[in-house]
């Protein structure tokens, strides 16, 4: 990733003209908070999701689930 913080190197795979966007807003401290927070979230997740809830324009909760798949055999 070119010239970006260390924090939000969850964006290393996303393509360069979208990183730039994503980059080029005036984020205050709460909101690169946030998404250092999304990033650590979709890093630890292997397989499943991560779901932002937002009220009144805020991040208020972020959920990871994971999902463990067994194979048949084991079953």
């Amino acid at each position: 990733m070119q010239n970006t913080s260390k924090s939000l190197a969850f964006l290393e795979d996303v393509p360069v003209q979208q990183q730039e966007l994503a980059l080029s807003g005036d984020w205050s401290p709460r909101e690169m908070a946030v998404l250092e927070e999304i990033g650590r979230a979709i890093r630890r997740v292997r397989h499943g999701s991560v779901q932002v809830y937002i009220q009144d324009t805020r991040v208020i909760q972020i959920d990871t689930v994971e999902k463990k798949r067994l194979d048949r055999s084991t079953a």
